[in-house]
């Protein structure tokens, strides 16, 4: 069964990731001729395509060059997934449970940093119907892990800088607490190693003192 290129709905995610037709390893396209004498109508949507056209011959080609598009594209997108919630990721995540922890509010607002890998896929051009190929295939840079969750939240460098840097330093200025990036890059480490003693390590104590007194002020790091 001919089918067309239009059929796989990968035209516009290509073009915007810079990818073409001839990035892929042997594409199994064929073109439509100006001579040829006989209409060649695609088998999935009907339509009678035109000269110059791209199609597959039948399923097998087609498939093929979906398996091979999705792997370039997914290849692409993640050189912009530089951690997971499997890394680095986790320290974000507990660091803002361990703030939040007891609060009658987020003090510090969760989703604030990264986003789901439903998202990531969104914001990339991906179609719906091949988020979960796309989820499979994505690599996190950082440890290397594939076969995310779509729920799963990934970040960039920028959400690493800014999480790690002017935010919780403001947010302990705020309470006249000085904090300077080494101290923060230490507690990163003894966080991920022991968790659960987080607020005995001094920067954590530094963090629960602005709780454990009568402050009526608790400003939300957005």
């Amino acid at each position: 069964m001919t089918i067309c290129f239009h059929c796989t709905k990968l035209g516009f995610v290509m073009k915007q990731h810079s990818l073409s037709v001839a990035d892929i390893e042997s594409p199994e396209v064929l073109i439509v001729g100006y001579k040829r004498q006989k209409e060649l109508a695609c088998g999935e949507c009907g339509r009678v395509l035109f000269p110059e056209e791209m199609y597959f011959e039948d399923e097998r080609d087609y498939e093929s060059f979906v398996r091979k598009t999705l792997d370039a594209i997914a290849e692409k997108i993640s050189a912009q997934l530089d951690y997971c919630s499997r890394c680095d990721g986790y320290d974000i995540e507990r660091s803002i449970y361990l703030v939040n922890k007891g609060e009658a509010r987020d003090l510090i607002k969760e989703g604030a940093y990264g986003q789901t890998v439903w998202e990531f896929m969104s914001d990339n051009d991906i179609p719906e119907r091949y988020f979960n190929e796309i989820r499979k295939r994505l690599c996190c840079r950082n440890c290397g892990r594939r076969d995310l969750e779509i729920g799963q939240r990934v970040y960039s460098e920028d959400d690493m800088d800014s999480f790690w840097g002017r935010k919780l330093i403001s947010f302990a200025f705020s309470y006249g607490i000085n904090i300077g990036s080494a101290d923060l890059e230490e507690f990163r480490t003894h966080l991920y190693y022991r968790p659960m003693l987080a607020m005995q390590h001094e920067v954590g104590g530094k963090y629960s003192q602005p709780f454990n007194g009568n402050s009526k002020r608790a400003p939300t790091i957005r």
